[in-house]
């Protein structure tokens, strides 16, 4: 069987992560989102430990290595209160077509 639906998918998350990159390149190697203008994007990730979760993105930031960390805070709604602790989120685990909600949130910077 030819999963070409899944190599399409594959191909569309890369290039959300590399749109990604360079936005967070054009700010220095690192944006933080406002949480208090609400400004933080939430996306959908697949959390290993937890199942699928929305999860408010903090920060994202950029290494030298071109490796990006991505802080994040699931959402839960028990004891801990809305927003669980900040903790590093794999790329992996955002949902397909969610990284560029993470772009999106990041505005242009005029470089002239």
């Amino acid at each position: 069987m030819n999963k070409t639906i899944y190599a399409a998918y594959e191909e569309l998350k890369r290039q959300e992560i590399k749109e990604l990159k360079n936005a967070v390149r054009i700010h220095g190697g690192e944006y933080v989102f406002n949480i208090d203008e609400g400004e933080a994007p939430s996306v959908l990730c697949n959390l290993k430990y937890g199942g699928p979760a929305d999860v408010r993105i903090l920060s994202v930031s950029l290494d030298g290595n071109d490796h990006l960390t991505i802080i994040g805070q699931p959402y839960c709604d028990g004891p801990a209160g809305w927003w669980e602790d900040e903790q590093e989120i794999p790329l992996d685990d955002i949902a397909y077509s969610h990284v560029s909600l993470i772009t999106d949130c990041i505005p242009d910077r005029d470089l002239s």
